[in-house]
């Protein structure tokens, strides 16, 4: 039987933290210690992750937000909606012992979580559950809402191979009212009491990334109670690592990032336990995979045919590629398609031009080694139908029940990253409940049906949607809410036809599908996808033949040729709060790039939507002042285009940097950097990879010929 042992520091903490590591786990954010002796599975430490609210995004909650006179007391009722939230425990283990270890269940407050969260029969196969449909007593039902009400635990991987690390995570709807959470895990006949200390201001890591080697991982912490400093120790798996690693800081920059070079790679699809611990004994917990996939640039959807129409399938994946499309997204809806995908030529043809998959099942249409599999489409609105449940209890009730398919997968094909689309349902509750669960948490801001809404239903809120702020905002929270996994972005590219009514919306204009991008590449995005390319009712899809829809395709491979330029930044990068001092009406936001890279999403907000189309007024003469963090010596500094890249004018004073960005009319991408070399690189990528679309699309008129 493995026998499990425990934890001891090897460098004194702080008084405050000596007092706890007499226990036989160590503690959240205080934890991570070695071991005297290598021995059996070890319970490396524990973490709280509190979630992080946004109540400047308040007005976007509630689908019945007011504005004018009402706007006061609308915003009074949603503000608890962006703040009454909870977090997630997280215990991290190595297996040290030579057998697999396999969990078989979590206790919290003494109470089993396999018994507590109940599922319910009332469904034949996606089951939910929740602890209301268990059969536990009054009484230990309350202690565990006390304990911050459990909606799912799962331990990842469920067995756990010999020198590898799992982690068990407990999602709580709301925070704990108790100080300290007991938390027990259960292998074979042993039961190791974990303490999960309820923190606040503790520092976390916001975002993690690996290189194509997986042998440099790039992390970004962020320390509430201190901006900008360093942690004093850095752990990987239980083993310090920090003589590997390189950091820089600076108070003035919320964000300190940290490059750890490793002596060899990472197995991709691996689970690792990384730390970094402070010299007051506070620490920072994530659970990182290895993945190292390109940046996402994906459609769902196809072109409709019949299963023969083998032309047709070949035209289209041409298509996206000459659109910079590299993943098709699940929900194809396209017969001739498919069936090519099932295809030797077919698969043959995606690997030429560089298309992946994100499937709905491992080996769908005989694919081997796709990019990524599809757990579920937007199971916060089916939790929504689920009955039996309290009012304000029903979102993540489908969550153990996506856990179980992530499971078995998993078993199947463990080197690809799982994938869960999030929808409106219970916002913003619904990202955060569902934020830890996938690999790749993805959203759906559409924001252009809002707007058609207004239109059609409530004009009342047409000042609300005039800008497509609503995308920057889920975008924000969806990001926060999966840090530090990555999240993905889904944005609506369809003319809506209503037939019932005899009326129509029209097409996303280039213009406002562009900035919608650059609004979730400035929260952080790491891909974009488009719903949906098929030419259906109501929603007409990116395919469509009219000539408003052929200006939006080539508009999105436009972009695609931007963020194809630019993605080995955008992989790594993590936004930042940096000062910037730009005029009235140019929106900035700044993301880091490792230690020697910033990126500046510039955006024009002299812009409005409406139900003709896009307004924009240009920005003339426009200087940003930038205060770049002190690590930075700005060396180069240029732009991202669908052109290309191109030099763009800068003076430093210091770290104070001027960039000169003459006339802004549409999303602008800035890179600011101390590599002289990067400028040639991303150049040299351009004009190997992306100049010829670029070329092929423009052109094309898609203007209707007389």
């Amino acid at each position: 039987m493995a026998k499990w042992t425990t934890c001891r520091m090897i460098r004194r903490c702080r008084e405050h933290c000596s007092r706890l590591v007499v226990l036989s786990a160590v503690i959240a954010g205080i934890c991570l210690t070695e071991l005297d002796v290598a021995a059996s599975p070890q319970l490396l430490g524990s973490h709280y992750r509190a979630d992080v609210p946004y109540p400047q995004f308040a007005r976007f909650w509630s689908d019945n937000c007011l504005l004018g006179e009402d706007w006061a007391e609308s915003i009074g009722r949603t503000i608890p909606r962006a703040t009454t939230l909870g977090g997630s425990a997280h215990l991290f283990i190595r297996n040290d012992d030579p057998q697999p270890l396999t969990i078989t269940d979590v206790t919290l407050q003494g109470i089993s979580l396999r018994e507590a969260i109940a599922f319910s029969d009332q469904r034949r196969l996606r089951k939910p559950a929740s602890i209301f449909f268990s059969s536990l007593s009054e009484t230990e039902r309350q202690t565990l809402m006390d304990a911050g009400e459990p909606i799912w635990w799962r331990v990842d991987p469920p067995t756990v191979a010999p020198g590898s690390v799992g982690e068990v995570s407990i999602r709580l709807r709301h925070a704990p009212k108790i100080a300290e959470l007991r938390v027990e895990c259960h292998a074979a006949n042993e039961r190791v009491p974990t303490p999960v200390a309820i923190q606040e201001k503790l520092p976390r890591i916001e975002g993690v990334s690996l290189d194509e080697s997986l042998a440099r991982v790039f992390v970004y912490l962020k320390d509430p109670q201190t901006p900008g400093s360093k942690p004093e120790r850095v752990f990987l798996d239980g083993r310090d690592v920090t003589s590997r690693c390189r950091m820089v800081a600076d108070p003035d920059t919320e964000l300190t990032p940290v490059i750890l070079d490793l002596p060899t790679p990472l197995k991709r699809g691996s689970l690792h336990g990384l730390q970094a611990l402070y010299a007051d004994g506070r620490g920072a917990w994530a659970g990182v995979r290895a993945f190292a996939d390109p940046f996402v640039y994906g459609v769902w959807g196809g072109p409709g045919g019949q299963e023969d129409d083998l032309a047709l399938a070949q035209a289209h994946i041409r298509l996206l590629h000459d659109l910079s499309v590299n993943t098709q997204m699940p929900q194809v809806g396209s017969a001739a398609l498919a069936a090519f995908y099932k295809t030797t030529a077919g698969q043959q043809l995606c690997r030429d031009t560089g298309l992946d998959f994100v499937l709905s099942d491992p080996g769908k249409w005989g694919i081997q080694n796709a990019y990524a599999y599809f757990i579920h489409d937007e199971p916060d609105a089916g939790d929504a139908k689920i009955t039996g449940l309290p009012p304000g209890h029903e979102v993540g009730s489908l969550a153990q029940w996506a856990i179980s398919k992530s499971n078995e997968w998993r078993s199947t094909a463990p080197a690809a990253p799982h994938l869960l689309n999030i929808d409106l349902t219970y916002k913003p509750q619904n990202y955060y409940v569902y934020g830890q669960l996938p690999d790749v948490l993805l959203a759906d801001p559409y924001y252009d049906p809002r707007l058609r809404t207004a239109y059609w239903n409530h004009p009342y809120q047409l000042p609300l949607y005039a800008r497509s702020t609503f995308v920057y905002a889920i975008s924000s929270v969806v990001r926060s809410a999966a840090a530090p996994k990555p999240s993905h972005i889904i944005l609506y590219a369809n003319a809506y036809v209503d037939e019932k009514n005899n009326r129509e919306f029209r097409y996303p204009t280039p213009a406002g599908k562009r900035i919608e991008v650059y609004y979730a590449l400035a929260a952080g995005a790491k891909g974009i996808s488009y719903w949906w390319w098929s030419p259906g009712k109501p929603a007409h899809g990116l395919g469509g033949k009219r000539p408003d829809a052929a200006k939006l395709r080539r508009e999105v491979g436009l972009i695609g040729a931007e963020i194809g330029t630019a993605a080995p930044l955008l992989r790594c990068a993590c936004p930042s709060s940096i000062p910037v001092e730009p005029p009235a009406a140019l929106w900035t936001r700044c993301l880091l790039v490792g230690q020697d890279t910033l990126l500046l999403v510039a955006v024009n907000e002299q812009y409005a939507n409406d139900r003709e189309g896009t307004v924009i007024t240009p920005l003339e003469k426009v200087q940003v002042r930038v205060s770049l963090p002190a690590w930075l010596a700005a060396r180069d500094a240029f732009e991202i285009h669908n052109r290309g890249v191109e030099p763009l004018p800068i003076t430093c004073d210091g770290h104070q940097a001027t960039l000169d960005l003459g006339t802004v009319e549409l999303p602008r991408l800035v890179v600011v950097t101390a590599d002289p070399a990067l400028r040639e690189q991303l150049d040299s990528r351009y004009r190997t990879l992306f100049a010829a679309r670029v070329a092929g699309l423009l052109s094309v008129n898609p203007e209707p010929t007389e």
